[in-house]
C-alpha cells in the first residue's frame, strides 16, 4: 500500500484529525496536512491524484485538475435525480411539441379541404352563370 490515510471525524484521537503515511524506500513517512487559506485541512494523494479535505465535519475528495469536489453518494444520487427530471421534462416538451405539430397539421389539412370545397363550389357557380 503506497499511501495510508487516517481521519478522525471527532478529533478525539488524532491531532490534526487528518494525516497520512506514504511508502518511501520500504518505510512509511508521515504526511501532515496543510491548511488552506480558508482554514480547510488538505492532504494531497499522489496515488489518487486528488486532495483529501475536511469540509465542515466531512472528509471530501477534491480534484485539483477540475477544481471540483468528487460527488458524494448523496450528491451523486441527487445529480442522477436532477438529470432524470430534466430528461422527463425534455421528453414532455418534445411530446407536447409533437402533439402541437399534429394538431397544426390536422388543422392545415382541414383548411386545405375547405379551400378545395369552396373552389369547387365557386367553379360550379361560374359554370352555371
Amino acid at each position: 500500500m503506497e499511501e495510508y490515510w487516517r481521519y478522525d471525524p471527532t478529533g478525539d484521537y488524532l491531532d490534526p484529525p487528518l494525516s497520512g503515511l506514504c511508502l518511501s524506500g520500504g518505510e512509511y513517512a508521515e504526511l501532515g496536512p496543510r491548511r488552506l487559506a480558508d482554514g480547510t485541512l488538505a492532504l494531497r494523494s499522489r496515488v489518487l491524484g486528488l486532495e483529501l479535505r475536511i469540509e465542515g465535519d466531512e472528509l471530501r475528495f477534491f480534484d485539483p485538475a477540475t477544481g471540483e469536489y468528487v460527488l458524494t453518494l448523496t450528491e451523486s444520487n441527487e445529480e442522477r435525480q436532477r438529470a432524470e427530471q430534466e430528461r422527463q421534462r425534455a421528453e414532455a416538451e418534445r411530446d407536447s411539441a409533437q402533439a402541437r405539430l399534429a394538431r397544426e397539421a390536422a388543422a392545415r389539412r382541414a383548411a386545405e379541404a375547405r379551400v378545395a370545397e369552396l373552389e369547387a363550389l365557386l367553379s360550379r357557380r361560374r359554370e352555371d352563370d
